[in-house]
């Protein structure tokens, strides 16, 4: 499979987002800063919604993301932090085209 981008925005309950956040740092950080097929994760507080985390992630093998929608790991976290979500989380999958310094 190709590249992917995949951005993600997760609606918490009002109060919620900080356990939402240790959760990502405790279940999904680790793995990512260690996968090699993860190029880009980053996670960003929304200014419109304060109860919004973003979070973009860039693959250069597209089936790393794909296989981590399966995975025990990311399952047992997606579980966890459901309850504490507003609405489902919403995920936008695309083909880069462009980005400094990524070429394409």
């Amino acid at each position: 499979m190709g590249k992917l981008t995949v951005f993600v925005r997760l609606t918490c309950k009002p109060g919620k987002k900080e356990e939402v956040m240790r959760i990502m740092a405790e279940k999904c950080t680790p793995y990512m800063d260690e996968s090699d097929g993860y190029d880009v994760f980053f996670i960003s507080n929304g200014i419109e919604n304060e109860n919004e985390i973003h979070v973009l992630e860039y693959f250069s093998d597209g089936s790393v993301y794909w296989d981590n929608c399966e995975a025990d790991w990311f399952l047992a976290y997606k579980k966890e932090i459901e309850p504490l979500l507003e609405k489902p989380t919403e995920a936008f999958r695309g083909e880069p085209v462009h980005a400094k310094g990524y070429p394409f």
